[in-house]
């Protein structure tokens, strides 16, 4: 008896379950699209609050005891790349002094910054001034959404006496982008 009853409220309850929505083709496309530009924007959102300007960590180096500094800022507007690196891409603007040497290192969420075959050189443009060419080297792991500046006493010359910096950096299949940084006040 204690089987029936349970096989007839199984039965019962599994008839009453509501039937989900079947969407077509057209609706899915649209909800999805819906719900990735809600996830960008509030993305983007996160992002900016942390575009107040530069920022400063100081590490202990372990095996020195030398400390490590660290100046770093973000770009003020995400890049606009195509799959699979669409979404948002902020760039980043650091530098550094670690183990006694300085560098500046230009870096992006994802993408590949790639000049192609011994064509590895960014554009930037300190306020108001001349663009000026800058060659770059990549760093030793090969990842390709940092780069590392030559020249960097120049640049470091101009970057701390500039409010704003645009640098043009060629990223594969989505040509040159343009990232501009709020740059005043870097002390260093």
């Amino acid at each position: 008896m204690k089987k029936i009853a349970i096989v007839c409220l199984s039965i019962l309850l599994f008839n009453c379950k509501e039937k989900e929505k079947e969407y077509t083709l057209e609706e899915t496309l649209k909800m999805d699209s819906i719900a990735r530009a809600i996830m960008e924007k509030s993305e983007t959102e996160a992002f900016k609050e942390d575009i107040s300007g530069w920022k400063y960590d100081t590490i202990k180096n372990k095996m020195t005891d030398v400390k490590d500094v660290f100046c770093r800022v973000q770009s003020n507007e995400s890049l606009s790349l195509t799959a699979p690196y669409e979404g948002v891409n902020f760039g980043q603007l650091t530098v550094r002094r670690m183990n006694g040497q300085v560098d500046i290192i230009i870096s992006i969420m994802k993408g590949q910054i790639s000049g192609g075959y011994e064509n590895e050189y960014f554009k930037a443009r300190f306020d108001n001034g001349k663009q000026t060419t800058f060659s770059y080297s990549e760093p030793a792991d090969n990842s390709t959404e940092t780069i590392f500046v030559e020249g960097k006493s120049k640049f470091l010359k101009m970057l701390k006496t500039s409010k704003k910096v645009l640098i043009e950096i060629p990223l594969y299949q989505n040509g040159n982008q343009i990232l501009e940084f709020k740059t005043e006040g870097l002390t260093f």
